[in-house]
């Protein structure tokens, strides 16, 4: 069976044919405003993929600010509320290293502008303390050393004695302070994370 055309072509062809490019044209719209839309959904979702993962990351380090700042407060406040204070005994257990105090100190864009100063404060005096028993080289009694020179290692060892109590007077009020102003910070962060 073969078909043929007789005749002229209808006029509907002619119309049609005009608008083949216009109709090619709206396809091709079409099909960026996908491949647009489809682009713009990608970028929010890795923005909101990031936001959680910077919020989830905050608050990691949040937590552990605010539980090695309250474990700090309760060891250093027994020092600093110790009637006879015995320096070997303090040196032993003072803090070598605050990685967490530390570890936030270098991320200080992700710790509340509240929280800055109690951490500096705090912070500082920890180096100041562990400079301070660097500097002055104390030893314990030893059954070969003269009596002037244990005399002169318990009267620096009272001296250090001093300074290291309000140090740790100033680090557990510091330690209190961060402890108390990150609680509510935790509990946004949690939320948000919840939310999302």
């Amino acid at each position: 069976m073969i078909f043929t055309i007789r005749g002229p072509i209808p006029a509907a062809y002619d119309v049609i044919k005009d608008f083949q490019p216009a109709a090619a044209a709206i396809v091709a719209l079409l099909a960026a405003s996908l491949a647009y839309f489809s682009a713009v959904k990608k970028v929010n979702f890795d923005r909101d993929v990031r936001r959680t993962d910077q919020t989830a990351a905050r608050l990691a380090l949040l937590i552990r600010l605010r539980s090695r700042a309250a474990r700090l407060q309760r060891t250093v406040i027994v020092y600093a509320k110790e009637q006879k204070f015995n320096y070997w005994n303090f040196a032993a257990s003072y803090p070598k290293e605050e990685t967490d105090f530390e570890e936030a100190w270098q991320k200080l864009e992700l710790i509340p502008a509240d929280c800055m100063d109690p951490l500096e404060t705090a912070r500082y005096f920890i180096r100041l303390g562990q400079e301070a028993m660097k500097m002055v080289d104390i030893k314990p009694y030893h059954p070969d050393m003269s009596a002037e020179f244990w005399e002169g290692q318990q009267a620096l060892g009272t001296k250090m004695a001093k300074m290291l109590r309000e140090n740790c007077e100033i680090i557990a009020k510091n330690c209190t302070i961060l402890d108390q102003r990150l609680e509510p910070h935790i509990i946004e962060l949690r939320k948000a994370l919840d939310a999302a």
